[in-house]
């Protein structure tokens, strides 16, 4: 699966992203569609090697290598159920 850093990412697909250092997002879909009304385990991952990761209910979905560095500092630095695309676009869950 590719990764982008964007802003864009396909519609009803699992996903999930982080501001850059320097402005902008990286963004990582999955490539599989989300489900109404089914429940599904979602664990994302970025390590020191740089590559992130992004596993749907224990199977890996996609690897992204050399990804950017995110933003440590203020508010809204990672989003989950929240499309960064577009505001109106998100999970209605806790965070």
């Amino acid at each position: 699966m590719a990764a982008t850093s964007d802003g864009g990412s396909p519609s009803d697909q699992f996903a999930w992203a982080y501001t850059r250092v320097g402005g902008g997002w990286f963004i990582q879909c999955s490539g599989v569609s989300a489900n109404l009304n089914v429940w599904h385990h979602i664990a994302v991952t970025r390590d020191s090697a740089n590559t992130a990761r992004i596993f749907i209910d224990g199977v890996l979905r996609g690897t992204a290598t050399g990804t950017p560095a995110p933003t440590t500092t203020g508010a809204g630095v990672v989003y989950i159920g929240d499309a960064g695309d577009a505001g109106d676009e998100y999970f209605p869950g806790a965070r």
